[in-house]
């Protein structure tokens, strides 16, 4: 099974009806891998191989049986560990959940089972998905390089997927939480439109913020992921309603970028390292050579917004966890608890006020649309952070880190991170696809045209390969 952990879900599905290979083969191959490799890089926190040999034992008599879920039938993914999964434990980072087994499945993951997908286990996380991990955890190790940062709060998930321990993950981003991980560890993750993919059975951190969404090696993977969960859940009262176009579909549609208008703020440029700029350089001259027009646009100023956000999240974070909070203080970890105390005695007039400055920016953020079909946005002006920025509490409030996650995830928009080349020590640097709601087939389309006229999304860390 060389390098098959690696091979993109459609191959490994051929394979799978073909008569080449079992699930039940493929679950145990990446359940050993997990074996000997996680002990390592510490991205899950629950393997649940007993339940997971017994979907894989089923995708194989159902496909034997031509009963066939679609191409993630028998495909071994893995979630995020706020995500309820039943009979598996669900903690979303926090101490006092650790034995917490929910009687039942979140919508996200009740759909990855219906599609057929065998569920590894549940993905370390930060505690309540926020920026540090409690120290009652192991913290992820990034595969790339373990001096460099992992990515937060989806950090088990892009570590997992990059390593080959899964074919893909579902994470949540409330503020750049699948896109940091991403863009850490070499992945394709996409932060939907926010409505778009239910979050019913999903511990929250910020529920108008809050989205979930996959995370794969490559935009192909990442559609079929998205299709099998996307989609209205009457049990999601926040939930878009309206059909869902699939996003592989659009994939077979779309050749090139030709007629595509992608703008760029060129004045940025000259704030991003050298390195990052030099990559973006290239990756707009790949997209311009596959025939997209690249229009020089302005970022709306966001600086009004930068004041003001810990108005909007905080206090949406502090009612998220105002029952858990009230019974088990004294276990949170002291980040959160200062974050959630904080919260508690926010001016409600400032909340008022950054309501309205959030407002602004989604509007503005609308506007550039009118002028082009997508946006290129850094993820990090600097590459991937050392690993030591997480222990300062003030790391999310620097400019670098969100300036271009969070307004996104304020206006709603859908997001993809992929990677666009890598800094003088081999790890990956990463560019971000902005788009109007609801556009994720064309940001999975055009991230999948740009991968083909590239090889960045094929290249894994050094010793997560069969070869080591």
């Amino acid at each position: 099974m060389s390098d098959i952990a690696f091979q993109p879900i459609r191959t490994v599905a051929t394979q799978l009806r073909a008569g080449r290979l079992s699930a039940s083969e493929l679950t145990r191959h990446m359940l050993d891998r997990i074996a000997r490799i996680d002990a390592r890089l510490h991205s899950y926190r629950a393997v649940g191989a007993e339940m997971a040999l017994d979907a894989a034992a089923r995708a194989d008599a159902e496909l034997a049986a031509g009963r066939d879920r679609g191409p993630l039938h028998g495909i071994p993914l893995a979630v995020k560990d706020l995500c309820d999964t039943k009979g598996m434990p669900t903690a979303a980072g926090m101490s006092f959940l650790r034995d917490n087994v929910p009687s039942g499945d979140a919508t996200v993951v009740a759909r990855l089972k219906a599609a057929g997908a065998v569920i590894l286990g549940k993905l370390h996380m930060t505690e309540g998905a926020t920026l540090h991990h409690h120290p009652a955890y192991p913290i992820p190790v990034n595969p790339w390089d373990a001096a460099l940062w992992p990515g937060a709060s989806s950090s088990g998930c892009g570590v997992a997927v990059a390593a080959g321990l899964c074919f893909g993950a579902i994470g949540s981003d409330t503020g750049g939480s699948i896109r940091y991980p991403s863009a850490c560890n070499g992945l394709t993750g996409l932060k939907p439109t926010w409505g778009l993919v239910s979050r019913h059975g999903v511990y929250d951190l910020a529920p108008s913020f809050d989205c979930l969404g996959p995370m794969a090696c490559n935009a192909a993977d990442a559609a079929l992921i998205l299709d099998a969960v996307a989609g209205f859940d009457p049990l999601d009262p926040t939930s878009l309603p309206g059909k869902v176009e699939s996003c592989s579909a659009a994939l077979d549609q779309r050749v090139g970028a030709h007629g595509l208008r992608i703008g760029y703020d060129l004045s940025e440029a000259g704030r991003l390292s050298p390195e990052t700029a030099a990559a973006f350089d290239e990756a707009l001259r790949v997209l311009a050579e596959i025939g997209a027009g690249i229009v020089d646009i302005r970022f709306p100023d966001i600086s009004a917004f930068r004041a003001c956000k810990r108005f909007l999240i905080g206090p949406e974070q502090a009612a998220a966890h105002a029952s858990l909070y009230e019974k088990h203080a004294g276990e949170y970890g002291s980040w959160l608890a200062k974050a959630i105390e904080a919260a508690r005695r926010m001016d409600p007039l400032e909340v008022a006020r950054a309501g309205l400055e959030r407002r602004k920016l989604s509007a503005a953020i609308a506007r550039l649309f009118e002028a082009v079909d997508v946006m290129v946005l850094p993820v990090f002006r600097d590459g991937t952070p050392p690993d030591e920025t997480r222990a300062s509490p003030d790391f999310l409030r620097l400019g670098p880190t969100s300036d271009f996650t969070t307004p996104v995830n304020a206006a709603g928009n859908p997001a993809l991170t992929l990677q666009c080349g890598e800094d003088g020590a081999g790890a990956p640097l990463a560019l971000q696809l902005v788009g109007p709601h609801r556009s994720e087939p064309l940001l999975i389309a055009l991230a999948h045209q740009y991968q083909k006229a590239t090889d960045w999304h094929v290249r894994h860390p050094q010793g997560c390969t069969e070869a080591a």
